[in-house]
């Protein structure tokens, strides 16, 4: 039995709370880190996975992708053209910081150009 840490007379958990994400470790060595990013047309959960080669080069990799998450900014999981990524970012993370005719105004500038382009090119 490992050793527990105590802190105030309570044992401390290693397990992580919800939303915190995973970090475990591969049977090559490597370790891989997943964290929920929302949930498909289904209700299926989407998870962001990130793989490295230290614990602790995973951990900061978690770390950045929840900070991203809990600002807004979009944690990209497919690939998607850049007519996806900008109603995704219309939708996500443009409405709630400008007034509605702001956002009537980005979504005609973006339409045109975008909506017909034969070359559309993923990320």
């Amino acid at each position: 039995m490992q050793e527990a840490e105590y802190e105030k007379g309570r044992k401390l958990s290693r397990k992580r709370g919800n939303n915190e994400g995973s970090i475990y470790q591969l049977p090559d060595g490597r370790w891989r880190a997943a964290m929920t990013i929302g949930k498909d047309a289904n209700g299926k959960p989407k998870r962001k996975i990130f793989t490295a080669h230290t614990r602790h080069a995973v951990e900061d990799q978690l770390t950045l992708g929840l900070r991203d998450l809990q600002l807004g900014v979009l944690v990209v999981t497919d690939k998607q053209t850049i007519e996806q990524f900008l109603a995704q970012w219309l939708e996500q993370v443009v409405k709630a910081r400008v007034r509605p005719k702001t956002l009537d105004l980005f979504r005609f500038g973006q339409a045109p150009h975008h909506a017909g382009n034969r070359h559309r090119p993923t990320w």
